[in-house]
């Protein structure tokens, strides 16, 4: 009989060993978590790029095999403003296993690759523009545009939830780490680094024509195939050049009017404007056709009258204060990396017009002047004899002249 009085107290007593036992578990899974978090929020070297995968993060880059002070304090910049709180821990002690469910702190991740996706694809386009060829910027110099990003860039921070498991091995609780656990602690980084459309196609577009407003006379000639527009080695063409790419820095705009996203495909219609091209013909033909009404034009020759057209034409050009518009439509295709623009001949005619360094090239073919009528027509050749000239006249003009030439025979 009196076992069974002290039976309830007894019972009593396992219960509260029990929850013990659990409760001292769950501190154990708990402190281990903490501790390992804790070295992130404190900024150790070591952890953090545990959590950045210095291989995994940028999957076009060209690999480096070492890692510089420079990409280390990447790390720390992005994890400067990390914090965590743990909100429910699981054991499951048959299986020496337990989850903890976190609420994390960090740096808006999405906004950040979306602002590296827009350099990276600004520094690709001026790099083609300057060589011409396409290639990789290797893992150091993608970390340490990532690192210009969190210096400049004063991002918010967000909260997300996640899951951490452990593992229980020679009495210690061990975390797991794996892709999606170094993903959820970077917030989303790795996913939002790896998407395809993190930049929309009208988003493409915009940095390219952000950036083309910010090109030099060769790199735009490289990067739009503007041989016919740009391209000489003549130092006066060279001048025409550099100062019709001036005009389009000082006129450039350019409006997303339409955007048809198919998923690999897709397209982009844009209305851009740029100086008036007509404006500054008309302005140039205008002061061309004056000059070669005057002797000047006949006495200075082809040479003469190329010099002088040339230098209307970059007088029209400075000059010009007069804009166009005109709308473009732009094929994209999308490769699984990102959006790839294909820039045809319509996005040079929008920008240079019907102009180009040979615009006054052919102010010969157009003045209507002839090799005989630049001599018959100068002055210094005295005067011009047509066909229903006397013939007999000439003939004594040119005899009378004959101490000069001799006598008659």
């Amino acid at each position: 009989m009196k076992s069974r009085k002290y039976l309830p107290v007894l019972l009593f007593f396992f219960v509260v060993l029990l929850a013990g036992c659990a409760t001292s578990t769950k501190a154990e899974v708990k402190k281990a978590v903490s501790e390992e978090l804790d070295l992130l929020k404190n900024l150790d070297p070591d952890t953090t790029q545990k959590y950045i995968s210095y291989e995994d993060l940028f999957s076009d880059a060209s690999q480096s095999s070492s890692i510089s002070p420079e990409i280390e304090e990447v790390f720390s910049l992005f994890f400067k403003n990390f914090n965590y709180k743990i909100m429910e821990v699981n054991v499951d002690k048959d299986s020496k296993e337990a989850d903890a469910s976190v609420r994390l702190t960090t740096i808006d991740a999405k906004s950040l690759a979306h602002d590296f996706a827009s350099a990276h694809l600004r520094e690709e386009i001026l790099k083609n523009a300057s060589t011409g060829t396409d290639s990789n910027a290797s893992a150091q110099e993608h970390y340490l545009l990532l690192g210009k990003l969190l210096k400049k860039g004063d991002y918010e921070k967000v909260e997300s939830n996640c899951t951490i498991h452990l593992v229980c091995q020679d009495d210690s609780w061990v975390i797991l780490k794996d892709a999606t656990l170094e993903n959820d602690l970077v917030g989303g980084l790795l996913t939002y680094l790896s998407d395809p459309g993190i930049l929309s196609p009208s988003e493409t577009v915009s940095v390219y024509m952000k950036t083309l407003k910010d090109m030099d006379a060769e790199q735009m000639n490289t990067f739009l195939n503007l041989d016919s527009v740009l391209n000489s080695e003549d130092e006066t063409e060279k001048s025409i050049a550099t100062a019709l790419v001036e005009q389009v820095h000082k006129c450039f705009n350019y409006k997303v009017t339409n955007e048809t996203d198919l998923g690999y495909t897709a397209q982009v219609t844009l209305s851009i404007t740029s100086f008036d091209s007509d404006a500054i013909l008309s302005a140039y033909q205008k002061q061309l056709d004056q000059y070669l009404a005057t002797a000047e034009a006949v006495i200075e020759g082809s040479e003469g009258r190329l010099a002088k057209s040339q230098e209307f034409l970059l007088d029209a050009i400075n000059s010009n204060e007069g804009t166009a518009t005109s709308e473009v439509t732009l094929n994209l295709t999308n490769d699984g990396v990102d959006w790839n623009v294909e820039l045809g001949s319509e996005i040079g005619k929008a920008l240079f017009g019907n102009l180009s360094t040979d615009t006054a090239s052919t102010v010969n073919e157009d003045s209507g002047y002839t090799e005989d009528e630049e001599y018959c027509e100068d002055e210094d050749y005295g005067e011009e004899y047509s066909e229903d000239e006397d013939e007999e006249d000439y003939d004594e003009e040119y005899y009378d002249e004959g101490d000069y030439y001799g006598e008659e025979y």
